[in-house]
Formats: structure tokens, C-alpha cells, sequence
């Protein structure tokens, strides 16, 4: 018999071998920021004494909610465990009182998630760089934004406070930030780390020129130790693809950010260059 409970801190090694063959490479530090944020939003589906799914979740007070990692083992699927685990899920997010749930989903999953009630919003593409021998000149550079200028910037474009899961990450030594203000615009960017690669996002600006934008993605390229690098920017900035194009980073895969019931118009989009991908991992 199926059955949902609370993600654990002694499930994250189970969590770990379900999301590696998915090709996530989420490691054990990502998960038990997950459930520090909220221990009790999420899951795991277990049939008698074997845990066969997960998923989890973020909110950021009552305005919005994010789901992810929605996974069940290869043995167990076409049992509609994952359909089972995300009802779970928005159940949990509704008795939050929590306004809007939302999820990134990659264009192999837009089916799976409208039979659940989710409607597509804004489309957006993955991109890779593969690390290169050469480095950028130096001699840019940018004056240090204060953190608490990225947390105002982020809150304003993401359109809900997110200072507890950027600084838990910041805090880690998980990831770290660039960033520079021009009179009343500027831009910030948050770089994800992992053993193998390196993620961009979030990447906010506001009314800044394509030269301050490049230059902060090749600080971000000079930085990264010739690891691959990887973002998912939304298709309608497309002074950020050009910028990206430029500088080598190729698609990979394709989706759309997703909410439950209809679109929420939270934030500004227009000033997202790359979207997070922080509550995934």
C-alpha cells in the first residue's frame, strides 16, 4: 500500500540514488537546506518497508511556492506514485494558505503536470557553456553590492522574499555573488557550486546595459575554475541569450515555468536574466 510522510534527514541518502540516474547531481548539502527551510515540506512515498518516490517543496510566506524533485524510482513507475506525490504536496502548500504553486518543468513533463491542474506561464531554455583553456582579459571590475542590496533586488523581481534560502546557500560557502549598481539600476548574480559544474541563477537586472551584463558573465566565467557552467533563462530576454550565445553557452533542454490553477503575475520578470532553480536544489 502506498503511502506519503515527511522527508527525513536519514532519507537524503535515499534521496541521492533516486536523483543521480536522473542526472540532477543534487548533493547531500542541498537536501538538508531543503528540510531545514521547512521540515515538514517534503516527502517521501514508500510502499510497505521500500521508498520508492519524493518530492519536495519552498514557500516563501503566503505569496508563492515552488515544487521540486519529483522523482520515483524506475521499478515503480506507471503507478501514478508521482501524481500522488505532488497532489500531496499542493494539499500541504493549501493548508499553508499559500497564494500561488508554481514549478519549473522541462517540455517532456508539460502532459503530466496539466492532468494535475498546471497551467503553462513563461517559457524558458537551458544552457550550457563547456569550460574553455582561454580566460578574459582582466581589469573589470565592480564595486561589491551589499548583500542586502541583492536580497531587495531578488524580492522585488521574484515578487516574494527569498533572504532565507539565498542566505542559507551564501552562508553554506554553497554559492557566492557578483554584483554592481548604476545609480538606481543594477544588476546581481548568484552562482551555484557543485563538485562538477557550476550553476547561474538568479541573475536579476534592472535597466543595465548589455556591457555591464557581459562583463559580469565573463567575472562569472573567470571564476569558475573551467567547470561547465549552466542557466536557464527565460526566451523573452533576449538581450540575454545574445549575451550568452556569444560566450558559448548552447541549449540543451527546453520548458516552461508552470502554476497550479492559473498564471500568477507576481514580480517583474522582464528584470530576470537567468530564474534560480534554487528550490530544486
Amino acid at each position: 500500500m502506498l503511502r506519503i510522510r515527511e522527508m527525513r534527514t536519514t532519507d537524503i541518502p535515499f534521496a541521492i540514488r533516486l536523483t543521480n540516474p536522473e542526472g540532477w547531481g543534487i548533493p547531500a548539502r542541498d537536501f538538508r537546506r531543503i528540510i531545514r527551510l521547512d521540515g515538514r515540506g517534503s516527502f517521501v512515498a514508500t510502499e510497505g518497508k521500500q521508498r520508492v518516490g519524493l518530492a519536495t517543496t519552498a514557500h516563501y510566506g503566503r505569496q508563492i511556492a515552488w515544487i521540486g524533485n519529483v522523482v520515483v524510482g524506475k521499478k515503480y513507475r506507471q503507478r501514478h506514485i508521482g501524481q500522488r506525490l505532488v497532489e500531496h504536496a499542493i494539499k500541504y502548500l493549501s493548508r499553508m494558505r499559500v497564494r500561488h504553486i508554481a514549478l519549473y518543468s522541462f517540455k517532456e513533463n508539460f502532459r503530466f503536470y496539466r492532468n494535475l491542474g498546471f497551467v503553462q506561464g513563461a517559457a524558458f531554455v537551458r544552457l550550457r557553456r563547456e569550460p574553455e583553456a582561454r580566460r578574459f582579459a582582466k581589469g573589470t571590475t565592480f564595486k561589491a553590492l551589499a548583500l542586502s542590496s541583492v536580497l531587495s533586488m531578488d524580492r522585488k523581481a521574484f515578487g516574494a522574499d527569498r533572504r532565507l534560502l539565498i542566505t542559507s546557500l551564501l552562508d553554506a560557502g554553497a554559492a557566492w555573488y557578483l554584483g554592481f549598481r548604476i545609480g538606481p539600476s543594477g544588476s546581481y548574480v548568484v552562482v551555484k557550486t557543485y563538485r562538477d559544474m557550476n550553476e547561474i541563477g538568479p541573475w536579476v537586472s534592472f535597466a543595465s546595459d548589455s556591457r555591464n551584463l557581459e562583463s559580469l558573465l565573463r567575472l562569472v566565467i573567470d571564476r569558475s575554475d573551467r567547470k561547465p557552467i549552466e542557466a536557464s533563462c527565460p526566451v523573452t530576454n533576449r538581450q540575454a541569450l545574445r549575451i550568452m550565445k556569444k560566450n558559448h553557452f548552447h541549449t540543451i533542454h527546453r520548458g516552461r515555468v508552470m502554476f497550479y490553477g492559473q498564471v500568477a503575475r507576481i514580480g517583474q520578470p522582464s528584470a530576470i536574466v537567468a530564474h534560480g532553480f534554487l528550490d530544486k536544489g
